[in-house]
């Protein structure tokens, strides 16, 4: 019985031993232990920063606010000449191209000369008008004599007629071919001391470029022929593409800034002048602007940007800088409780100088927002995803 009393009290003296080692070895909780188990009570959609790491990432919170912004909208298109600033230039008659000294890209002001047309036809006008300049002379006179002779009973009445009409259809005849003359752009009263020219000069319609010289020295033309194409910059319009949901910023009057993608610095005020109503296939149709300077875009053709600001309108804001962007969605952080931040789906609108509007305004009402430090949230965030 003694060996026995001693074995149980052998083994229990060994039981003891191990239990009290086992105490001594057991990790015991650390704040950084403890601080884990905490965030992992947190939803996806939430962080948590102890106070040295809000200091350190400067985080700030705000309400939202009401402010009064415009709505701007970018749209786009191109150069346009208008088709009543286009000019083809043409010669009155047929005959031999001489003296042309323009090119593609050459500035011309109206009245200039461009070419010479020689042809033995413009002579013969010329001889034809100082013709019929001396028959309408003596017709006239011969009028003159027969109206005297019917007066006095000495000739029919019938002489008297024949020759009334007779002076008619040679000053009618006169007066055409002073038409003519004038087309070719020489002076009739010029004539008349004999100064009869072999050769006639085309002169250019309107000031601008020259956009096309299908001709050349020595080419015999006719008149349908196109001598030179030239571009009136008065008729150049900045043509924009705008969709329906546009178009409630767009109307005449309405100003508007240009700019190309070159030098976005750079604006050009500018108006709108039509709206086409009528909306293309595609969805978009035509608002046409015309630019009030001077500007390096006059070529047919460029493409350039316009920007159009909208009324103003009171609205709830938030700072840009507190939308951030993830997954293709936009979001903001909410402080749910003191030093944890929820990330929440926001709707935004307009934004301008900084401030974008929000859509859904009444789910934030009095909510305290990061509105400093939410691009750190998130990047907290996604590494806790990850």
């Amino acid at each position: 019985m003694k060996i026995n009393a001693f074995k149980y009290y052998i083994s229990l003296m060994i039981l003891l031993s191990t239990l009290v080692f086992s105490c001594k070895n057991a990790p015991e909780k650390t704040p950084e232990s403890t601080a884990e188990n905490t965030d992992n009570e947190l939803s996806a959609r939430e962080v948590r920063l102890n106070a040295a790491q809000i200091e350190t990432a400067e985080i700030k919170t705000d309400t939202m606010s009401g402010l009064d912004i415009a709505p701007k909208i970018i749209l786009r298109g191109n150069m346009t000449l208008s088709p009543q600033y286009h000019v083809s230039v043409h010669a009155p008659v047929e005959g031999i191209i001489r003296d042309l000294k323009i090119m593609p890209g050459t500035r011309v002001q109206k009245g200039q000369p461009l070419l010479r047309i020689e042809d033995f036809r413009i002579v013969q006008l010329q001889q034809d008008y100082l013709t019929v300049k001396t028959a309408v002379v003596y017709a006239e006179k011969e009028l003159e004599r027969q109206k005297e002779l019917f007066r006095q009973q000495a000739v029919s009445e019938k002489s008297y007629l024949q020759a009334e009409e007779s002076y008619r259809l040679k000053a009618a005849e006169l007066s055409g071919l002073k038409a003519k003359i004038k087309l070719l752009n020489i002076d009739p009263e010029m004539l008349n001391n004999g100064n009869i020219q072999t050769s006639v000069k085309i002169y250019s319609p309107v000031s601008g470029y020259v956009t096309d010289v299908p001709a050349n020295n020595g080419k015999y033309i006719q008149p349908q022929d196109e001598l030179a194409s030239i571009s009136d910059e008065q008729g150049l319009y900045l043509v924009l593409k705008a969709f329906e949901n546009d178009l409630q910023y767009v109307s005449v009057g309405k100003e508007i800034y240009a700019y190309s993608n070159t030098a976005p610095e750079k604006r050009i005020k500018g108006v709108i002048t039509s709206v086409n109503r009528q909306i293309r296939a595609e969805g978009y149709t035509e608002v046409y602007c015309r630019l009030n300077e001077n500007h390096a875009w006059n070529a047919p053709g460029s493409f350039l940007n316009a920007e159009i600001i909208g009324e103003k309108k009171n609205v709830q804001v938030l700072p840009e800088v507190a939308i951030v962007r993830y997954d293709n969605r936009n979001y903001i952080f909410v402080e749910s409780q003191n030093q944890t931040y929820s990330m929440q789906e926001v709707e935004t609108g307009l934004t301008d100088n900084g401030y974008t509007e929000i859509l859904n305004p009444k789910a934030f009402s009095g909510k305290k927002i990061v509105v400093q430090g939410a691009y750190t949230l998130l990047m907290k965030l996604k590494n806790v995803d990850e």
